[in-house]
Protein backbone atom coordinates (compact mmCIF):
# COMPACT_ATOMS: atom_id res chain seq x y z
CA UNK A 1 0.00 0.00 0.00
CA UNK A 2 3.25 2.20 0.56
CA UNK A 3 3.31 2.86 -3.28
CA UNK A 4 -0.52 3.96 -3.41
CA UNK A 5 0.35 6.89 -0.75
CA UNK A 6 0.67 9.62 -3.38
CA UNK A 7 -3.01 9.08 -3.19
CA UNK A 8 -5.75 10.31 -0.42
CA UNK A 9 -8.95 8.20 -0.97
CA UNK A 10 -9.35 4.71 -1.11
CA UNK A 11 -12.44 2.60 -2.01
CA UNK A 12 -12.51 -0.83 -0.74
CA UNK A 13 -15.07 -3.18 -2.62
CA UNK A 14 -16.06 -6.29 -1.35
CA UNK A 15 -18.95 -8.77 -0.78
CA UNK A 16 -18.92 -8.67 3.48
CA UNK A 17 -17.29 -5.38 5.42
CA UNK A 18 -16.06 -8.30 7.47
CA UNK A 19 -13.31 -9.41 4.60
CA UNK A 20 -12.89 -5.54 3.89
CA UNK A 21 -12.26 -4.94 7.00
CA UNK A 22 -9.57 -7.81 7.37
CA UNK A 23 -7.43 -6.98 4.25
CA UNK A 24 -7.73 -3.45 5.40
CA UNK A 25 -6.29 -4.32 8.53
CA UNK A 26 -3.37 -6.22 6.92
CA UNK A 27 -2.93 -2.88 4.29
CA UNK A 28 -2.64 -0.53 7.60
CA UNK A 29 -0.10 -3.29 9.40
CA UNK A 30 2.13 -2.70 6.72
CA UNK A 31 1.60 0.46 6.27
CA UNK A 32 2.43 1.60 10.02
CA UNK A 33 4.36 -1.06 11.05
CA UNK A 34 2.06 -2.50 13.68
CA UNK A 35 0.23 -5.85 14.23
CA UNK A 36 -3.06 -6.27 12.63
CA UNK A 37 -4.93 -6.84 16.11
CA UNK A 38 -3.25 -3.29 16.89
CA UNK A 39 -4.38 -1.26 14.06
CA UNK A 40 -7.09 0.15 15.43
CA UNK A 41 -5.96 1.22 18.59
CA UNK A 42 -2.99 3.17 17.13
CA UNK A 43 -3.60 7.16 17.91
CA UNK A 44 -3.96 7.97 14.08
CA UNK A 45 -6.25 5.73 13.33
CA UNK A 46 -9.97 6.39 13.49
CA UNK A 47 -12.87 4.05 12.57
CA UNK A 48 -16.11 5.13 11.74
CA UNK A 49 -19.51 2.52 11.26
CA UNK A 50 -21.52 4.88 9.32
CA UNK A 51 -24.63 2.57 9.55
CA UNK A 52 -24.70 4.32 13.43
CA UNK A 53 -23.27 7.35 12.47
CA UNK A 54 -25.07 9.96 14.80
CA UNK A 55 -24.72 13.94 14.05
CA UNK A 56 -21.92 14.14 17.09
CA UNK A 57 -20.24 11.78 15.36
CA UNK A 58 -20.65 13.18 11.72
CA UNK A 59 -18.81 16.28 13.33
CA UNK A 60 -16.26 14.66 15.03
CA UNK A 61 -15.23 12.92 11.41
CA UNK A 62 -15.31 16.22 9.41
CA UNK A 63 -12.83 17.43 12.03
CA UNK A 64 -10.51 15.34 12.07
CA UNK A 65 -9.36 15.74 8.22
CA UNK A 66 -8.03 19.52 9.36
CA UNK A 67 -5.41 18.25 11.10
CA UNK A 68 -2.46 16.55 10.28
CA UNK A 69 -1.45 12.92 11.45
CA UNK A 70 0.37 13.12 14.98
CA UNK A 71 3.02 10.37 13.06
CA UNK A 72 3.20 8.79 9.72
CA UNK A 73 -0.19 8.73 8.49
CA UNK A 74 -3.68 9.98 9.51
CA UNK A 75 -6.16 7.08 8.38
CA UNK A 76 -9.91 7.67 8.61
CA UNK A 77 -11.93 4.29 7.74
CA UNK A 78 -15.24 4.44 7.02
CA UNK A 79 -16.85 1.13 7.24
CA UNK A 80 -20.64 0.09 6.24
CA UNK A 81 -20.31 3.37 3.66
CA UNK A 82 -22.56 2.22 1.11
CA UNK A 83 -25.55 3.65 4.28
CA UNK A 84 -24.33 6.92 3.70
CA UNK A 85 -26.59 9.46 2.18
CA UNK A 86 -25.99 10.93 -1.84
CA UNK A 87 -25.87 14.52 0.88
CA UNK A 88 -23.10 13.29 3.45
CA UNK A 89 -20.95 11.53 0.52
CA UNK A 90 -20.95 14.85 -1.17
CA UNK A 91 -20.16 16.63 1.95
CA UNK A 92 -16.55 14.34 1.79
CA UNK A 93 -15.51 15.66 -0.95
CA UNK A 94 -14.10 18.78 0.06
CA UNK A 95 -12.71 17.76 3.75
CA UNK A 96 -11.14 15.01 1.57
CA UNK A 97 -9.54 17.68 -1.06
CA UNK A 98 -8.35 19.94 1.32
CA UNK A 99 -6.87 17.57 4.04
CA UNK A 100 -3.34 17.36 4.36
CA UNK A 101 -1.59 15.15 1.99
CA UNK A 102 -0.89 12.82 4.96
CA UNK A 103 -4.53 12.47 5.64
CA UNK A 104 -6.27 9.35 4.30
CA UNK A 105 -9.76 8.06 4.12
CA UNK A 106 -10.66 4.40 3.07
CA UNK A 107 -14.60 3.23 2.51
CA UNK A 108 -15.09 -0.09 3.24
CA UNK A 109 -18.16 -0.66 1.20
CA UNK A 110 -20.42 -3.95 -0.62
CA UNK A 111 -22.10 -1.75 -2.99
CA UNK A 112 -20.42 0.74 -5.83
CA UNK A 113 -20.20 4.60 -4.59
CA UNK A 114 -21.54 7.58 -6.02
CA UNK A 115 -18.97 8.55 -9.02
CA UNK A 116 -17.58 11.90 -7.60
CA UNK A 117 -16.26 9.75 -4.38
CA UNK A 118 -15.02 6.74 -7.24
CA UNK A 119 -13.20 9.38 -9.73
CA UNK A 120 -10.84 10.86 -6.51
CA UNK A 121 -10.25 7.69 -5.58
CA UNK A 122 -8.34 4.39 -6.08
CA UNK A 123 -10.81 1.27 -5.60
CA UNK A 124 -9.38 -1.83 -4.81
CA UNK A 125 -11.56 -4.40 -5.37
CA UNK A 126 -11.44 -7.52 -2.91
CA UNK A 127 -12.13 -10.96 -3.98
CA UNK A 128 -12.84 -13.50 -1.92
CA UNK A 129 -11.84 -17.34 -1.64
CA UNK A 130 -10.94 -19.02 -4.73
CA UNK A 131 -13.65 -16.37 -6.57
CA UNK A 132 -10.24 -15.19 -8.63
CA UNK A 133 -7.33 -17.82 -8.48
CA UNK A 134 -5.07 -19.33 -11.00
CA UNK A 135 -6.38 -22.61 -12.31
CA UNK A 136 -4.70 -25.29 -11.11
CA UNK A 137 -5.80 -28.30 -13.88
CA UNK A 138 -6.93 -28.57 -16.56
CA UNK A 139 -10.88 -29.18 -15.91
CA UNK A 140 -10.46 -25.78 -13.87
CA UNK A 141 -8.62 -24.26 -16.97
CA UNK A 142 -11.83 -25.22 -18.77
CA UNK A 143 -13.86 -23.93 -16.11
CA UNK A 144 -12.30 -20.61 -16.18
CA UNK A 145 -13.30 -19.82 -19.70
CA UNK A 146 -16.65 -21.54 -19.50
CA UNK A 147 -15.78 -24.62 -21.83
CA UNK A 148 -19.07 -26.55 -22.27
CA UNK A 149 -18.39 -30.36 -22.99
CA UNK A 150 -19.42 -30.46 -26.50
CA UNK A 151 -16.27 -27.89 -27.02
CA UNK A 152 -13.60 -29.49 -24.95
CA UNK A 153 -12.04 -31.74 -27.66
CA UNK A 154 -11.80 -28.05 -30.01
CA UNK A 155 -10.43 -26.01 -26.76
CA UNK A 156 -8.02 -28.01 -25.32
CA UNK A 157 -4.89 -27.58 -27.45
CA UNK A 158 -5.03 -23.72 -28.24
CA UNK A 159 -6.36 -23.28 -23.96
CA UNK A 160 -3.13 -25.28 -22.80
CA UNK A 161 -1.00 -24.25 -25.25
CA UNK A 162 -1.83 -20.59 -23.82
CA UNK A 163 -1.76 -21.91 -20.46
CA UNK A 164 2.16 -23.32 -20.86
CA UNK A 165 3.23 -19.94 -22.67
CA UNK A 166 1.56 -17.63 -19.86
CA UNK A 167 3.15 -19.68 -16.91
CA UNK A 168 6.45 -19.69 -19.22
CA UNK A 169 6.60 -16.39 -20.79
CA UNK A 170 8.86 -14.02 -18.59
CA UNK A 171 7.38 -11.03 -20.14
CA UNK A 172 3.77 -9.28 -20.03
CA UNK A 173 4.44 -7.36 -22.95
CA UNK A 174 4.95 -10.41 -24.99
CA UNK A 175 2.43 -12.31 -23.33
CA UNK A 176 0.09 -9.22 -24.38
CA UNK A 177 1.71 -9.99 -28.02
CA UNK A 178 1.02 -13.36 -27.85
CA UNK A 179 -2.93 -12.92 -27.26
CA UNK A 180 -3.30 -10.53 -29.59
CA UNK A 181 -1.40 -12.89 -32.25
CA UNK A 182 -3.57 -16.13 -30.70
CA UNK A 183 -6.76 -13.44 -31.10
CA UNK A 184 -6.49 -13.22 -34.79
CA UNK A 185 -5.08 -16.63 -35.84
CA UNK A 186 -7.49 -18.83 -33.72
CA UNK A 187 -11.63 -17.93 -33.99
CA UNK A 188 -11.60 -19.65 -30.43
CA UNK A 189 -9.64 -16.68 -29.24
CA UNK A 190 -11.71 -13.63 -30.84
CA UNK A 191 -14.29 -12.94 -27.77
CA UNK A 192 -11.73 -14.01 -25.35
CA UNK A 193 -9.18 -11.10 -24.55
CA UNK A 194 -10.85 -10.28 -21.65
CA UNK A 195 -10.49 -13.56 -19.44
CA UNK A 196 -6.86 -14.36 -21.25
CA UNK A 197 -5.46 -10.85 -19.97
CA UNK A 198 -7.62 -11.64 -16.32
CA UNK A 199 -5.82 -15.16 -16.70
CA UNK A 200 -2.10 -13.46 -16.95
CA UNK A 201 -2.99 -11.22 -13.88
CA UNK A 202 -3.28 -13.92 -12.05
CA UNK A 203 -0.81 -15.83 -12.52
CA UNK A 204 1.41 -12.69 -11.61
CA UNK A 205 -1.10 -12.70 -8.69
CA UNK A 206 0.40 -16.62 -8.31
CA UNK A 207 3.41 -15.73 -8.39
CA UNK A 208 3.41 -12.90 -6.07
CA UNK A 209 5.17 -10.59 -8.79
CA UNK A 210 2.30 -8.08 -8.31
CA UNK A 211 -0.15 -7.77 -5.19
CA UNK A 212 -3.90 -8.59 -5.90
CA UNK A 213 -4.54 -5.05 -4.53
CA UNK A 214 -2.28 -3.14 -6.85
CA UNK A 215 -3.64 -0.38 -8.83
CA UNK A 216 -3.66 -2.57 -12.21
CA UNK A 217 -4.90 -5.95 -10.67
CA UNK A 218 -8.07 -3.79 -8.52
CA UNK A 219 -8.68 -1.92 -11.98
CA UNK A 220 -9.17 -4.87 -14.39
CA UNK A 221 -11.05 -7.40 -11.36
CA UNK A 222 -13.28 -3.86 -10.84
CA UNK A 223 -14.51 -4.13 -14.59
CA UNK A 224 -13.35 -5.24 -17.82
CA UNK A 225 -11.80 -3.18 -20.27
CA UNK A 226 -11.54 -2.56 -23.44
CA UNK A 227 -8.70 -4.38 -25.82
CA UNK A 228 -6.61 -1.09 -26.00
CA UNK A 229 -7.29 -0.23 -22.27
CA UNK A 230 -5.97 -4.07 -21.06
CA UNK A 231 -3.06 -3.18 -23.39
CA UNK A 232 -1.82 -0.32 -21.97
CA UNK A 233 -2.38 -1.87 -18.10
CA UNK A 234 -0.37 -4.64 -19.03
CA UNK A 235 2.28 -2.03 -20.45
CA UNK A 236 2.05 -0.36 -17.04
CA UNK A 237 2.30 -3.49 -14.91
CA UNK A 238 5.77 -4.20 -16.99
CA UNK A 239 6.72 -1.21 -16.21
CA UNK A 240 6.28 -1.37 -12.21
CA UNK A 241 6.80 -5.06 -12.17
CA UNK A 242 8.89 -5.39 -8.74
CA UNK A 243 7.82 -1.75 -7.49
CA UNK A 244 4.10 -2.92 -7.00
Amino acid sequence: MKTLMQHKSFIYHGESHKHNLNVIKKDLSELLGVSEEDVFYQEDVFFYDCEQLRVDDWETLRSNFLFGPAKSYKVIVLGSAESLSLVLLNKLLKPVEEADQKVKVIFSTTKPLIDTIKSRSITIKIVEGNQSSFPKSEKELMDFFSVSEANITMARMPLIGLYKAIKENGSLIKATGLIKEKSKALSFFADKVPEIAKLIILYEIETGRISERSIVASQYLEREPSEGELYLMMLELEAKRGEI
